[in-house]
């Protein structure tokens, strides 16, 4: 008994019978089809997300470039726009004062410890 694959490659080729048919159309329209529904709605979530994010970030400064935030024309905005300074000054309140190497027990050991006091007195 030849494998099904070389018979195809050999151009050998069966029609289903209706039975195999209608099953295929079943699962078609009651598993595969609902099944591809779900996949394109969680694609067009994830692309409304991201195009989302992309309007959003577009009044923040550059994170890549710190000196974005030192440009005239964001500081005009800045200036400007009361909003926006309202909310940049609610941002950078809500950053914390921690220094970075207070995650690490290594660095935080070789930044001189506990007693530096430096992770105790941040947020």
């Amino acid at each position: 008994m030849p494998h099904p694959d070389e018979a195809q490659s050999r151009g050998y080729v069966t029609e289903k019978d209706d039975e195999a048919r209608m099953r295929d159309r079943l699962m078609n329209s009651y598993e595969v089809a609902p099944a591809l529904r779900l996949v394109d709605t969680s694609i067009a979530a994830v692309l409304a997300v991201v195009l989302a994010s992309l309007l959003g970030l577009g009044g923040l400064p550059d994170a890549a470039n710190p000196d974005a935030a030192y440009s005239p024309t964001y500081l005009g905005r800045l200036g400007s726009d009361d909003e926006m300074a309202a909310n940049e000054q609610r941002r950078a309140q809500e950053r914390s004062t921690k220094p970075s190497y207070c995650d690490s027990m290594y660095y935080r050991a070789i930044a001189g410890g506990e007693a530096s006091g430096a992770c105790d007195s941040a947020r």
